[in-house]
């Protein structure tokens, strides 16, 4: 055993002296080195023999520990009388190898040493497997030292398993030892996943999957999400709890996303032992373009004549710019087909959240419309908004009517009359007045008197309305209007 301060000092080592029972001479070896153990060869069988140890260092040698007590070097068996060749060489350890383990990945095994019939033990040779069964599963390795103790690494976590143990002399091998019960190693949570990949891009929603990790024999009930927002540091992560759903696909489907932003993505796998680290983060995953938002608030702001002035806010462009907004209108409420549009096109102070003020010309004074509107940018033309409620165009005087038909004539006098076609701009028509002329420039016109008449028939449309013009002379010609 070594003593309490046995290496902290780089020129510590150990002698030992060797005695055999009933002489005097003692054999001193010499630079044994800091290894608490060391082998003696050459020992004559049979006799028994005592030692001692000391240790030393810079400063010099420490006092000899006592005798040990004697050890007899055993006698070899007689080789060559009746006997099987395999008798001659390391007895069998006497049982089968112990281990422990404290570690997930690691086992100590150790065994004791047999009897070596008077060859010098050279090493042992142990074997490891999870099934002592299956014998392409063996594991073998090839110990050249006395120490009766090995560590074993690389192994699985939360696994079960066996060992043997041959020892090794000059002469041959022994048996192999019983396997040993089986031993498990620690049982661990899984390991750390792989980061996500993207498996597809909405502009809304965003698939990603990663590669199951390892689980070391016990089942993934579920996997977690942590999904920051354009932001690699994650300062500002959502955590996500997963479902049962995910475990065997190993994907997750996030929606509600912002179009055109990249999102940052770390998954942890959880079983009953435990979770997982988080995986590394994921490369940036880009949700796709998107159209603009639906424009806001959308109101007649004036109307006046041949002209209407709306307003509406700017939309969120989803990352991208907006290029124009179209206003469109109709005499139907889901103005489709529109009687017409006009385009506005939007610069660095029309964007999202700002007012937005359209001018619309050349409206019929008083036609009864609904407008609508939407945003453009890069990806496209966006939804249109919800119309606006029926508004009537500011009414303006009619229209030039039709020009005047004759009916009866006589040799004084006509019969003039007018179909109601004319457009009358928002006023319903109250009544038509008649002029007539005998040269087309009307320079000399004359208003005839009061009101044209509505031609009694009822049902007509259109309507018509008659003047009786009397008292002219005989020649002409005449032109009414």
């Amino acid at each position: 055993t070594p003593p309490a301060d046995a290496h902290s000092d780089p020129s510590f080592g150990y002698e030992l002296r060797c005695r055999m029972e009933g002489s005097d001479n003692d054999m001193l070896l010499t630079d044994i080195g800091q290894e608490p153990a060391t082998q003696i060869n050459g020992l004559e069988a049979g006799k028994k023999y005592f030692f001692q140890v000391r240790a030393r260092n810079t400063n010099g040698d420490g006092p000899w520990s006592f005798w040990s007590v004697g050890y007899t070097v055993p006698d070899p068996e007689d080789r060559y009388k009746g006997r099987d060749a395999s008798r001659d060489l390391v007895d069998r350890l006497a049982s089968h190898p112990h281990s422990h383990s404290h570690h997930e990945t690691s086992a100590v095994i150790d065994w004791e040493e047999p009897c070596s019939h008077g060859a010098q033990i050279l090493g042992y040779r142990v074997q490891y497997c999870l099934d002592p069964e299956d014998l392409n599963s063996l594991i073998t390795k090839t110990v050249w030292s006395k120490r009766t103790s090995l560590l074993l690494e690389n192994l699985l976590p939360n696994h079960i398993y066996h060992f043997r143990v041959a020892a090794i002399n000059e002469v041959g091998e022994s048996d192999w030892t019983e396997w040993s019960p089986g031993f498990a190693t620690k049982a661990v949570g899984p390991e750390k996943p792989d980061p996500p990949l993207l498996v597809s891009a909405q502009p809304r929603e965003l698939i990603v999957r990663w590669r199951p990790p390892r689980t070391h024999g016990f089942r993934i009930e579920r996997y977690n999400m942590l999904v920051s927002r354009d932001d690699p540091s994650e300062d500002n992560a959502v955590f996500i709890r997963g479902e049962d759903a995910s475990v065997d696909e190993c994907t997750f489907h996030l929606r509600d996303l912002d179009p055109n932003t990249r999102y940052f993505f770390r998954v942890a796998a959880e079983s009953v032992m435990g979770t997982s680290e988080w995986s590394d983060p994921s490369d940036p995953m880009l949700t796709s373009c998107h159209v603009p938002d639906i424009c806001k608030n959308l109101r007649i702001v004036q109307n006046v004549l041949r002209e209407i002035s709306l307003e509406f806010i700017a939309p969120d462009g989803y990352g991208l710019p907006l290029t124009g907004f179209i206003v469109r209108w109709s005499d139907k409420e889901w103005v489709v087909p529109p009687l017409g549009q006009v385009e506005i096109a939007a610069g660095p102070g029309s964007q999202k959240g700002a007012k937005i003020l359209c001018k619309v010309t050349g409206i019929t004074p008083g036609s009864h419309l609904h407008f609508d509107c939407a945003a453009k940018s890069d990806a496209g033309v966006g939804k249109f908004c919800k119309s606006t409620p029926e508004v009537m165009a500011a009414p303006a005087p009619p229209e030039q009517p039709p020009p005047p038909t004759l009916g009866e004539r006589t040799g004084n006098s006509f019969r003039v009359l007018v179909d109601d076609r004319t457009i009358d701009n928002g006023g319903p028509i109250l009544r038509y007045e008649l002029r007539f002329d005998m040269q087309t420039s009307f320079a000399t016109s004359i208003l005839c008197p009061g009101s044209m008449r509505l031609v009694d028939n009822a049902g007509r449309r259109p309507r018509q309305f008659w003047y009786p013009v009397t008292g002219l002379m005989k020649r002409g010609p005449y032109y009414f209007s």
